[in-house]
């Protein structure tokens, strides 16, 4: 399989610009694409020689499936390449050149006697994201191994890319994205394919090859992967959960008057009737035998769509394959995105502070005068001013990041001011349970731990949402019950890269590019980054600090060498130079110069930073100073946002 050839831009020319354009622009654009044209060329030599490394026994690793699609006018039968990564083969070329992850899943294999596969569905649009049509929008497949641990799985590269199909073409696959699901499922699990999860395949390791068997687990997506998917109605249907026999929607709520059966806005989690797979996979078989005629009014009953080619309905998937085990509700677009509750609380939240008087100028002025770690998203000046929607009953306009770090803000306003406000005790409350969701939720494999208090603080966030704001609640109410028990199962996932990736590829050929490229892109990530496999320790660029040799002595006896990097990466996310860290129940807090890790004569590592050390005066409250000092690093360190005022450091603590 070869890579089909990158198209160039074509280079501007003074008669293509207008008669105001100086020549000194037109040299600039000359010399942008350029450096434009010589990336692309880089990019297509490194993945063609990619494509030439040694052959892999679990076969080429781009491959194709032969569709039949159905479209035109005259709705006339075509082929179609779906092209694909070969998941079995990207595993061992990961396994083969980096041993370290390969001992990595054999000690899963002999810990739990298999992998666990999660797959994860989502569009992209390369080139201009903001673009209105679906012309280059792709509907991307990944894969990864849930039994990685979270500090592996939260990394770019350990979401591998599986396939994209064109988003134009989907009405014209039968089945349309669930029958694509069908088939991912044969590469993935299928045994008439000679290597799969099923029967198993090879991967290597320090000691050798082993054979790596695996299970498919669960499906992760947005409201809209989910319901296409597995051919449900979502919103539109009579019931609008998959995962309760009882919920009714697509109705007023004053019309459920039938005893046992509910709203989805009825907060009380107590009332809903759960389905089992075996319930579930009942209802699908009423709907697949019913007649013709009734399918639709039954399907409407159901919340289903019937189809002989989705995966409810089409063997063998129908029989192993169901959304009580296998759903699982992506937070993130359930409560920050894409007209979440957290849009919909916080824009009504900013509407009760400017009803009372607050400016939404001076929301942002105290916004600004929050320094926040790195990884955090920053909010724009004039972020509260310009993202505020007017409209009644209506969400805030801005992306899953931004919303995040708005009710950070939003919620060290409440510790400050409007505690003391009796008029916005509810709101008030309302929001600090939605920023302490937003902390367990985003702790990752932590958050299992802590799912008991996930649950009474949804619980409770959902009473005061339905009473303060009950005109905005929508289905998306509903599914955040469901969200704990998912988080059991699995986190978040992050494809960024395919996204710049597909930026580049030939529009001709885009999925082909697109597949080759971003499997390329999962290798290099891993290769190219020799932390990808630790837990903690310096980013590059690296460099030694021979004056901190003797300030170590006293901490690691021997010590030889010490080095230097702005980034640490640690299990609770990336610390960096100017990052306030502190470590809950000291009494101190550290302004971040440098990340530091020394060595000594037998082996011995230590971690910690250098920075301005500042003790604590009050509750939450630290003594900023000149005093600098070294501390060795905890698993218990966190960066955190703070405000500085008068020389004192107020550290923000979510929903306390």
């Amino acid at each position: 399989m070869t890579l089909q050839p990158l198209k160039r831009a074509r280079a501007a020319s003074a008669g293509t610009l207008a008669d105001t354009v100086s020549f000194s622009v037109l040299a600039r654009r000359e010399h942008d694409e350029g450096q434009l044209r010589t990336e692309r060329r880089r990019i297509t030599d490194e993945v063609l020689q990619f494509l030439e490394s040694p052959a892999c026994p679990c076969g080429e690793l781009l491959q194709h499936l032969q569709l039949t699609l159905v479209g035109g006018k005259k709705e006339e039968k075509y082929g179609f390449h779906w092209h694909f990564v070969q998941p079995m083969a990207l595993l061992f070329l990961l396994t083969e050149r980096v041993p370290s992850f390969g001992d990595m899943l054999q000690r899963i294999m002999d810990e739990k006697g298999r992998l666990r596969i999660g797959l994860y569905s989502d569009e992209t649009k390369p080139g201009n994201p903001l673009r209105p049509d679906h012309g280059r929008a792709q509907v991307c497949f990944y894969f990864t191994c849930l039994d990685l641990p979270d500090w592996v799985r939260c990394q770019t590269g350990a979401w591998f890319h599986f396939s994209a199909f064109p988003c134009k073409l989907l009405s014209d696959v039968p089945g349309g994205l669930s029958h694509l699901f069908c088939k991912t499922m044969d590469v993935f699990f299928g045994e008439h394919f000679r290597w799969n999860f099923k029967t198993g395949f090879p991967l290597k390791c320090s000691k050798g090859t082993f054979l790596a068997q695996g299970s498919f687990e669960c499906f992760v997506g947005d409201e809209k992967a989910i319901r296409e998917t597995f051919s449900l109605r979502g919103a539109t249907g009579t019931k609008p959960c998959c995962h309760c026999m009882n919920v009714l929607g697509h109705m007023d709520k004053h019309s459920v008057t039938v005893p046992g059966l509910v709203h989805y806005s009825c907060d009380d989690p107590g009332k809903f009737v759960l389905h089992s797979s075996q319930t579930f996979r009942t209802m699908c078989q009423k709907l697949e035998i019913a007649p013709k005629k009734d399918q639709k009014k039954l399907g409407q009953l159901f919340g289903l769509t019937m189809h002989p080619n989705a995966v409810l309905f089409c063997a063998p998937w129908k029989d192993s394959v169901d959304c009580v085990q296998h759903v699982y509700w992506d937070w993130m677009h359930i409560l920050c995105a894409s007209s979440g509750m957290g849009q919909y609380e916080v824009n009504e939240f900013l509407k009760i502070l400017v009803d009372r008087g607050v400016s939404l100028d001076m929301l942002d002025e105290y916004a600004q005068q929050w320094r926040l770690p790195q990884r955090t998203s920053n909010l724009c000046k004039g972020f509260f001013a310009e993202r505020l929607n007017k409209e009644p009953d209506s969400c805030l306009k801005c992306f899953a990041g931004e919303l995040l770090t708005a009710v950070l803000i939003l919620d060290a306003l409440r510790q400050d001011v409007l505690r003391h406000v009796p008029e916005t005790a509810e709101h008030c409350r309302c929001l600090a349970l939605l920023a302490k969701i937003f902390r367990i939720l985003g702790s990752g494999d932590r958050a299992v731990q802590q799912l008991q208090e996930l649950r009474r603080c949804i619980a409770e966030h959902a009473r005061l949402f339905r009473r303060l704001y009950e005109n905005c609640v929508k289905p998306k109410f509903h599914w955040a019950f469901h969200v704990p028990g998912c988080m059991e199962k699995f986190g978040e996932r992050k494809n960024a890269v395919v996204k710049s990736l597909a930026t580049i590829a030939n529009g001709s050929h885009l999925q082909q590019n697109l597949n080759m490229r971003a499997a390329y892109s999962n290798v290099s990530h891993i290769l190219q980054n020799p932390l990808f496999f630790s837990e903690v320790g310096l980013r590059e660029p690296v460099r030694d600090l021979p004056w901190a040799v003797a300030l170590l002595h006293s901490v690691l006896p021997g010590v030889q060498q010490v080095k230097a990097a702005r980034f640490m990466k640690t299990a609770k996310g990336t610390i960096a130079a100017g990052d306030t860290i502190w470590k809950p129940g000291t009494a101190e807090v550290m302004v971040v110069d440098e990340c530091l890790q020394a060595a000594s004569l037998d082996g011995a590592q230590w971690l910690g930073f250098h920075g301005v050390i500042c003790n604590q005066v009050g509750p939450d409250l630290f003594e900023a100073s000149e005093e600098r000092g070294i501390r060795a690093w905890s698993s218990e360190h966190e960066a955190v946002p703070v405000k500085l005022r008068l020389r004192i450091l107020q550290i923000y603590r979510p929903g306390s």
